[in-house]
């Protein structure tokens, strides 16, 4: 086939034309010699020449407005919240001063930017929790914040035991990580306490001093007071908290700090870490609950049995309040599983070397809290109305009207006791395999590495 030499190539504007013709054309404009005359910005196109109109822009069509705003509905959907805010607006965060490192979370402290307060500001990165966990543990904290708002303010009203609650003072969630802002407690966790006890007990009795083994009962019955005056309020709107050990209970204020009126507030104490908690309402529906989750040193027997309610964590004060008073656990096992198997059990014993200086009231109060069985377990209210609560402890000589007030509130208990209806024997349970760790862990910079051989292994909570 012959071609005319004399036909010229003209530009394409066939907006159906070939592919094979689209390519010759931009071939044929690369192998074009460049001109000497600089481009035009904007260029300009010969219309007469190629036939282009202006490309006028074109607004989104229906359909894609509409997948935009279905994807930005999605992303509100999926936080926690509800909306994205950034906290750094708000608060400044020191990141160097860490006061529990985590694994997924943080405490720092932060500073309010317009009032200058120092706050504690936990963050929980997203991606290593569960959704519902972190739904249900903000919604918990905003029930009480707005009950509280309502009322006056988180220390107003007459709800005492909210004192005793961690306060929850704000909230931020951004695309990864959730922050909680609380009150910051300066004086540590009991753990360190405990520790710290133990330590200058046996400084002094190196020393040839008399010297309790941990803390006094007097001191025990002002902590152990505010825990259980803040789970009553708790349990009294229908919440469980299920973690119930040293580490979650926080000093307000350091040892030896006195308050404006001179008197002694190291020993106020905030329970904090809802996060194991849930709502949990007495029907016909949902009378238990059957996850296991808490500490296996501290969590309770029907925990494991799956099929609690929530008794227990009564129990699992009754083991905090045992190793305050001589600073080990009651339940100790080379493993996980062996700790539990004696929680189920429920056997553990009094040693002489340890609480011959403790009063008689604080052991009742221990194994009045310390029963496998539930029906026969001590309530908040009976607890409350403990003569080691409300004396801190007898004396070993004690006056005739003490002694028979004493006396009575154990027949009470006895009668209690004999007309409760034991459970049947728990079926054979499987392994509860839970993380170990040793109590204390490191947990603010004051902590020595003594401290962690302190106390036996123990378990760590369960995340499901």
């Amino acid at each position: 086939m012959q071609t005319n030499p004399e036909r010229k190539m003209e530009p394409v504007s066939d907006k159906n034309a070939s592919v094979e013709q689209r390519q010759h054309g931009a071939a044929s404009a690369a192998r074009a010699p460049l001109s000497s005359k600089a481009p035009s910005f904007p260029p300009t196109f010969d219309g007469d020449a190629y036939d282009i109109e202006p490309i006028e822009p074109v607004s989104p069509s229906p359909l894609h407005a509409r997948r935009h705003q279905q994807q930005h509905n999605s992303a509100v959907t999926n936080t926690i919240t509800g909306c994205f805010s950034d906290i750094s607006r708000r608060y400044s965060i020191d990141y160097s001063r860490v006061l529990d490192p985590g694994a997924g979370m943080t405490v720092c402290v932060g500073q309010d930017l317009e009032t200058g307060k120092l706050f504690a500001i936990k963050t929980i990165v997203k991606g290593h929790h569960k959704q519902r966990n972190l739904h249900r543990e903000v919604s918990l904290l905003r029930d009480l914040r707005d009950e509280a708002r309502e009322q006056g303010g988180w220390r107003a009203g007459r709800c005492s035991g909210r004192s005793s609650v961690i306060e929850l003072v704000d909230l931020h969630e951004d695309a990864t990580n959730l922050h909680f802002v609380t009150e910051l407690c300066r004086g540590g966790v009991l753990t360190d306490r405990i520790c710290d006890r133990v330590e200058e007990s046996e400084r002094l009795h190196a020393e040839q001093w008399t010297s309790p083994s941990c803390f006094s009962d007097d001191d025990a019955s002002k902590v152990l007071r505010q825990v259980l005056s803040a789970l009553d309020f708790l349990h009294s709107r229908d919440i469980c908290h299920r973690d119930v050990q040293p580490e979650n209970i926080l000093f307000l204020h350091p040892e030896g700090t006195n308050g404006p009126d001179g008197k002694d507030v190291s020993l106020t104490v905030r329970l904090i870490d809802l996060g194991a908690a849930r709502y949990h309402h007495v029907s016909s529906f949902e009378p238990h609950m059957s996850t296991v989750v808490g500490n296996c040193t501290f969590i309770a027997p029907e925990v494991l049995r799956r099929h609690y309610d929530q008794r227990c964590d009564y129990w699992s004060l009754g083991v905090v309040a045992y190793v305050m008073m001589c600073g080990y656990p009651p339940f100790v096992g080379d493993t996980n599983e062996e700790v539990c198997e004696a929680v189920l059990k429920g056997r553990f014993r009094f040693d002489p070397k340890h609480w011959d200086d403790v009063s008689k009231d604080s052991e009742v109060f221990v194994r009045g809290l310390l029963k496998v069985n539930v029906k026969s377990r001590m309530g908040g209210e009976e607890a409350m109305e403990h003569p080691f609560i409300v004396d801190g402890g007898t004396r070993d000589e004690v006056g005739e009207e003490e002694c028979g007030r004493i006396k009575r509130f154990h027949t009470k208990r006895v009668e209690r006791e004999h007309s409760a209806v034991h459970l049947p024997s728990a079926p054979h349970l499987p392994s509860v395999h839970l993380p170990s760790v040793h109590l204390p862990s490191v947990h603010l910079p004051s902590v020595h590495l003594q401290k962690k051989d302190r106390l036996p292994h123990i378990g760590h909570k369960n995340t499901e």
